[in-house]
């Protein structure tokens, strides 16, 4: 199970990542080549393809995120959270990702409250982007045990 879980999370973790480096570097500039309608069109399509894409990988990364946090880690009780250095790395990057998941489901869902927020797609995803970056060094850093 240990090992099933941990290709879970990376698999998950690259597909999200992937998935917002493919936007931003790839689909976003070609984008531009299109007029306003087929530009509409176009996003419209592949952003409801990859809304099942990211739902799937957050649904992923959160089931074998717990899973790994409860049995793969030195931590003994839930103080240890915010009294131990390893804790307080792994707190930090688990409100993170719930950040990047807040953010990445705020920008796929088909919610007409979530037109503003959406609008700023790119900035966001550049943010989700760097955070995912962090998250990743702090993931290496627990791994060597902080």
């Amino acid at each position: 199970m240990k090992t099933f879980m941990q290709w879970l999370h990376v698999g998950s973790v690259v597909t999200a990542i992937g998935g917002i480096v493919f936007i931003l570097l790839a689909l976003l500039p070609a984008v531009g080549a299109f007029d306003p309608q087929n530009q509409a069109a176009l996003l419209g399509e592949v952003m409801g393809r990859f809304r099942v894409i990211v739902w799937l990988a957050i649904l992923g990364i959160s089931i074998s995120g717990i899973y790994l946090a409860f049995t793969q880690t030195p931590l003994k009780a839930w103080r240890e959270l915010w009294t131990t250095r390893y804790g307080k790395f792994l707190l930090v990057k688990i409100v993170l990702g719930v950040i990047i998941a807040k953010v990445s489901l705020a920008l796929t869902l088909p919610f007409h409250f979530l037109t503003g927020i959406q609008q700023q797609a790119p900035a966001l995803l550049q943010l989700n982007l760097m955070l995912a970056v962090v998250v990743i060094y702090l993931a290496a850093r627990l791994r060597r045990g902080v």
